[in-house]
């Protein structure tokens, strides 16, 4: 029996990358090709939004993709719908990139996406 592959476009829960127009954007969509690109993901579903997005927590074997990414410097820990435990863990691994200079914190102040969307529009 053969299985049928489908692919589905899910937003990363409880983190924010830079949009398309930002600083950094284009690397943090390089680190997360990285990650995702030409491999089969597992992907938690925690829901879907108001426009029926998948929102949910991506990983692949034992890789939590959403961490890696705040760990990487490739995007914000999104605090206003990132409220379970393993927040709190993302939090202090976005803090460390911060210190070190990880990824968009090697720029002095970044400006977090949902700032970002606001002063656009």
């Amino acid at each position: 029996m053969k299985t049928k592959k489908v692919s589905y476009e899910v937003r990363l829960w409880g983190i924010d990358c830079p949009e398309y127009t930002q600083p950094f954007a284009s690397e943090a969509r390089a680190i997360s090709r990285h990650y995702l690109e030409g491999k089969t993901i597992k992907v938690q579903v925690k829901y879907q939004d108001r426009y029926d997005r998948f929102i949910g927590l991506a990983t692949y074997g034992n890789v939590n993709i959403n961490q890696r990414l705040v760990e990487d410097g490739a995007a914000w820990v999104y605090k206003r719908y990132c409220r379970a435990a393993i927040c709190r863990k993302w939090t202090s691994l976005e803090k460390r990139a911060r210190e070190s200079g990880t990824g968009l914190w090697h720029s002095r102040d970044p400006i977090p996406p949902w700032e970002w969307r606001k002063e656009k529009k």
